[in-house]
């Protein structure tokens, strides 16, 4: 039975969080062939080839999501790197479904109903994904009159801005089949995100500042806190563990900024991430104690990231004339949304790759002509990719597989569009690879 619980409204303001000192110049380091992180490089993998724009990427662990207009309107689109068919269309409606998130098996999205009507009607949808069957059945969430949007999901609970009287936030819990209203207010409160009991947004009460509640399941409490405190307009709050970070507008520019909410004291102090008068630092997305966000200078716009356990920051994980954007990270994964075919579409780095070095093998007979066709490339490396990820999985079985699977493709190009030593060097590099794991 689903319940609708209005929360009573009280702000506090976090003690520690209005100290943004200038952060120090440091160098940018890039991902190149002089820098690595752990024992391998990481390797840029394309995920979509098609003419049609791909949008909106979002990941979790082994799957990502985003929005697809290969078929005429906006549909979402699944990959994942343990299925062996990819991609996997996950909505097939007349209706738009646009800005998809993604948490383990669930996806969330919204839709425009009115779709070819002057006003748009948006409602948040989730589905299920079963990696045994590849179905997804699709549930409505939130399908009020008014327009629902900017959905974010975390395990059991979705969030997303509810366009009424004013903008406020919701909450659905899944386990508890209950809607929670977080913030009821007649000022603007949007964007939301989600970790855990952590819930985060920007609200235009008193200027656009970040603010926070811990959502009690006891009680169905979640007392706001002010997050920031500042008269520059801060924007995109989003929120992984006990760490959230966001983007503040400055004249001229952007930048990214961080704090790490303490529970036991409240405090949650700011750190400056990304703070260049002459770049646009914007868009940030999280993951533990890394942050990625688009970064626009000299008219380039490239991925860069910030790893609270690394010695030195930022590291540039893109560098490609033309313009890398949307941002989102899971653990050591990163995608984006890259122009450098003319078209959006979804690109993949992982940053410690199982198998790096065959992945590195790849890359490099890409670039000598031993391999003469980037998409046949790129189907190489994303067969190593998801034989690694089975094998994070503990599936050696479905890792082998994969490596068979990647054998017989290789031997299926020799002497046409990879060069007859270079697969003999390849088959070999994962023959053994297989004899390792038998």
């Amino acid at each position: 039975m689903r319940r609708l619980i209005l929360l009573p409204l009280a702000v506090f303001m976090l003690s520690a969080c209005s100290d943004q000192a200038p952060a120090p110049t440091q160098p940018i380091v890039k991902l190149t062939p002089a820098f690595q992180i752990g024992t391998t490089l990481p390797t840029e993998v394309r995920l979509t080839e098609d003419p049609a724009w791909q949008l909106q990427p979002a990941i979790s662990g082994d799957r990502i999501v985003w929005t697809d207009e290969r078929n005429g309107n906006p549909d979402i689109y699944l990959y994942d790197l343990a299925s062996s068919v990819n991609p996997i269309q996950i909505t097939d409606t007349p209706f738009p479904e646009v800005t998809p998130a993604i948490s383990g098996d669930r996806i969330v999205w919204r839709q425009d109903q009115n779709y070819g009507d002057l006003v748009p009607n948006w409602d948040i949808y989730m589905c299920e994904y079963n990696p045994a069957t590849g179905d997804c059945p699709i549930t409505a969430i939130a399908t009020e009159d008014e327009d629902e949007r900017s959905p974010a999901i975390s395990g059991d609970r979705i969030v997303w801005m509810y366009e009424a009287f004013a903008d406020d936030v919701h909450m659905y819990d899944l386990a508890a089949e209950t809607e929670v209203l977080i913030t009821y207010d007649p000022y603007t409160q949007a964007h939301p995100g989600i970790a855990g009991d952590l819930i985060v947004w920007v609200d235009a009460l008193g200027g656009w500042d970040v603010k926070m509640c811990e959502y009690n399941p006891t009680t169905e409490e979640c007392p706001i806190k002010e997050v920031t405190d500042d008269e520059a307009r801060q924007q995109g709050p989003v929120v992984s563990g006990n760490r959230i970070a966001w983007y503040q507008e400055q004249p001229g520019h952007t930048d990214i900024y961080s704090c790490e909410y303490n529970p036991a004291t409240g405090d949650c102090p700011i750190t400056p991430i990304a703070i260049d008068p002459a770049k646009t630092e914007i868009h940030p997305a999280i993951s533990g104690d890394r942050i990625v966000w688009e970064d626009r200078a000299s008219g380039a716009t490239d991925i860069y990231m910030y790893d609270f356990a690394s010695p030195v920051n930022p590291i540039q994980i893109t560098d490609d004339p033309l313009a890398q954007v949307a941002p989102a990270i899971s653990g050591d994964r990163i995608v984006w949304m890259d122009w450098r075919h003319g078209n959006p579409e979804i690109y993949m780095l992982e940053l410690t790759p199982t198998f790096g070095d065959e992945l590195m093998q790849v890359d490099s007979y890409l670039a000598d002509g031993s391999i003469d066709n980037e998409g046949i490339g790129n189907a190489l490396k994303v067969k190593l990719l998801a034989a690694g990820a089975a094998l994070e999985r503990g599936d050696v079985g479905a890792a082998i597989n994969m490596l068979n699977a990647l054998i017989s493709q290789v031997s299926a190009q020799a002497g046409k569009h990879i060069t007859v030593d270079a697969a003999a060097d390849l088959i070999a590099q994962i023959q053994a690879l297989i004899d390792s794991l038998s």
